[in-house]
């Protein structure tokens, strides 16, 4: 009898000890998956920081006798994060997605762009560099018009003009398009000025500018108007900025598009690498 009394006192405490375990392992259990939960609802819980507009950013600002080189804020020479709270600023409903665009050819760069719509108008914003250095090189803007409801060409036209000043170039393309260029040199001066009649230094003055035709055209035609093409540059050039006004079908003036490429041919030099050179003449 005492032999099988201890087995059953035995066997009753180990049973104890075994729920007690068992206890404690499922309050451990608990408590750990109850913490992810308390973590997350208190974050959710917590306020987001007020946006600060504008963001504050490392690049200074525009001197005032450079030319103006921004789409709602943003600039060539912006991080990335910079840039998307310059168009957060500018709008909320801003939904911002990027992409990869591969360079097609040498002389070309790639780069990360990201685009956002807001209403009829798309921004897209190039970013060049290694990623966590990339920063803007070029901005976009362009704006779509349902038939019958574009703005006024010549209204457009006077608009971009009161914001970058009188294009250096302004021709027509086709028998109703527009087409603006302004080219800057890379210390923000105009590559190309016209030669002051009656001056003393006209006649050098006119075969400098002739001469400097050749540059500009090549300087204007990296600026692409497709923000989907890779990027090309010259270090020749500095800020570069080309509109094109497109016609609406009726004949009556107005838009069916317009668009605009802003591109810093100098930040894409230093994001991308060595540029490549046009053949001196």
């Amino acid at each position: 009898m005492n032999v099988v009394g201890v087995g059953i006192r035995v066997f009753a405490w180990s049973a104890g000890v075994l729920v007690i375990i068992g206890t404690i392992v499922l309050i451990v259990a608990a408590l750990s998956l109850d913490m992810p939960a308390i973590e997350r609802d208190a974050v959710s819980a917590a306020p987001r920081p007020a946006r600060v507009c504008p963001p504050v950013i490392a690049i200074p600002p525009r001197p005032a006798d450079m030319p103006k080189d921004d789409v709602f804020g943003v600039r060539p020479g912006l991080s990335r994060a910079e840039a998307e709270e310059m168009l957060y600023c500018r709008s909320e409903q801003f939904d911002l997605q990027t992409d990869r665009i591969e360079a097609s050819a040498p002389g070309y760069a790639a780069h990360t762009l990201m685009s956002g719509k807001l209403g009829s108008e798309t921004i897209h914003v190039a970013l060049l560099g290694p990623p966590g250095q990339e920063r803007v090189a070029a901005v976009w803007r362009e704006a779509f018009f349902d038939a019958g409801a574009g703005r006024p060409m010549a209204e457009i036209e006077t608009a971009l003009a009161d914001d970058f000043g009188a294009p250096h170039e302004a021709k027509s393309l086709g028998p109703n398009g527009r087409e603006l260029i302004w080219v800057f040199a890379p210390d923000g001066k105009p590559l190309r000025t016209k030669a002051v009649k009656g001056s003393k230094t006209y006649i050098q003055d006119t075969v400098g500018y002739l001469a400097a035709g050749l540059t500009t055209t090549a300087c204007a035609n990296r600026a692409d108007l497709d923000p989907r093409e890779p990027i090309g540059w010259d270090t020749r050039c500095g800020l570069t900025l080309r509109a094109q006004i497109d016609p609406g079908f009726g004949g009556d003036g107005k838009a069916s598009r317009w668009r605009l490429a802003i591109l810093d041919q100098q930040v894409a030099a230093r994001q991308a690498g060595p540029a490549p050179m046009a053949p001196q003449r």
